[in-house]
């Protein structure tokens, strides 16, 4: 394995076919680095959005990959990169000599099969198979994770979109090999997932609230970023789409068809379980979606941090008056979010003592924005200065791993800190 991590000084002209969720923030990251790139959808929407930023839009896949040295599919499945690319006749378009890079997930068997065909069909041609580890903003910031396998020869022609485009890529070997390890990823977030979802449909109903839960966790080995950024989701009822449940549940299927149920029998039950989502139109929104059909029951008492049930009623919510794509879980559950005497509702629910862990779980946020796997509502060009006087406190008392990234970004786990505190957040300064 050889992981390569260094920019690279050209700008090929690439073929992005494949302007979806992910495609488009590919694009937009190249663009915004200079490359010149021929962008083909099946639907112009996001084409047309993309050209306002100086891509050129082709209307047929065949002319995108003619005027380009590098192509990157980024389609939904397997069918339809056969479609484009083997059946319109794109590949025998591909100029001589070109890198065809095939970085969605389409599965083991499928990618063989694909760089079967290019030797056979277009041996001129380096295949490289290259899914990515990430959702939509790691892909428009460069943050991917490439998992990346093919020839040797092809490294040198794409290090520079890959370096545009990924915080790191990993050689693996020959085509298949990165395939293989992306469903091998993807069953594994399929756990931390539906780990999640069950532990929240648990705690409420056994009537932990989430504050103590998130108390509980924050900090210590059972706090992956992962399950906590989408904890978060689940409980604020936050099922906007950073990576869809519909297609988590394909990577599931095609894992499951390259291993058998009986390697991965819980990877089935958990693919039974989404598929019976998906069908009732949760496929849609996001892989958080999972916590929807887990039926708590009725919850009458709330654990609160000093050990005693109380009606759940008489908690106090934390965070002042917002909407409902924010931190807390009470909307999903049918209450209204918020609360008048926000100030008083940390102290009230948690203790002035508890404020050190909740800023842990910020910092656990912030660690998976970085990671890839969460991302912040929208970008913000400032911190509060109670939340910098926080980490100063908090960071004296050398309970943190680590300082967030201060990539002139708002870090999402502050705004979750600076809501549960009831501070708002001065104007934005106009920077990115």
């Amino acid at each position: 394995m050889i992981e390569t991590t260094i920019n690279h000084p050209s700008r090929p002209t690439v073929a992005l076919l494949g302007a979806g969720t992910m495609g488009s923030g590919m694009a937009q990251r190249m663009l915004d680095l200079g490359f010149p790139v021929n962008v083909w959808n099946r639907t112009p929407g996001q084409v047309i959005a993309l050209t306002k930023h100086g891509a050129t839009a082709r209307a047929k896949p065949t002319e995108a990959v003619a005027a380009s040295e590098i192509v990157v599919t980024m389609l939904s499945n397997a069918d339809a990169v056969a479609d484009v690319m083997l059946g319109a006749g794109t590949l025998e378009a591909l100029r001589a000599d070109a890198t065809w890079a095939q970085m969605g997930t389409i599965g083991v068997q499928a990618t063989e099969r694909l760089a079967a065909e290019v030797a056979r069909r277009r041996p001129d041609v380096a295949f490289v198979d290259a899914p990515v580890s990430g959702s939509r903003e790691p892909a428009r910031n460069g943050r991917l994770l490439i998992l990346a396998s093919g020839p040797d020869r092809a490294h040198r022609s794409v290090d520079a979109v890959f370096a545009a485009l990924g915080q790191r890529t990993l050689w693996l070997g020959p085509a298949g090999t990165a395939s293989r390890l992306k469903l091998v990823l993807n069953a594994w977030l399929a756990f931390e997932i539906e780990a999640a979802a069950e532990v929240d449909a648990l705690a409420e109903r056994l009537g932990v609230s989430f504050a103590v839960l998130s108390a509980a966790v924050a900090g210590g080995p059972l706090a992956s970023t992962t399950a906590l950024a989408k904890l978060v989701k689940m409980e604020s009822g936050d099922y906007s789409a950073d990576f869809s449940l519909e297609w988590a549940l394909k990577d599931l299927d095609l894992a499951l068809s390259a291993s058998g149920a009986e390697t991965t029998p819980v990877v089935k039950a958990i693919a039974e379980r989404w598929r019976r989502l998906v069908a009732e139109g949760h496929g849609r929104p996001d892989i958080s979606a999972a916590r929807l059909g887990l039926d708590a029951g009725a919850r009458t008492n709330v654990l609160s941090e000093n050990g005693k049930a109380q009606p759940a009623e008489s908690v106090a919510r934390i965070g002042k008056q917002r909407p409902v794509s924010h931190f807390r879980g009470d909307a999903r559950r049918g209450h209204h979010v918020g609360a008048p005497d926000a100030d008083e509702a940390l102290g009230d629910d948690l203790g002035i003592a508890a404020e050190p862990l909740l800023l842990e779980l910020a910092l656990h946020i912030d660690d998976a924005i970085e990671v890839g796997i969460a991302e912040p509502a929208a970008p913000i060009d400032h911190r509060t200065e109670d939340v910098e006087r926080e980490k100063r406190r908090f960071h004296a008392s050398g309970l943190t791993r680590r300082s967030p990234s201060g990539n002139g970004k708002r870090d999402a786990g502050h705004e979750v800190l600076s809501e549960l505190r009831g501070s708002a957040p001065p104007p934005a300064d106009g920077g990115t």
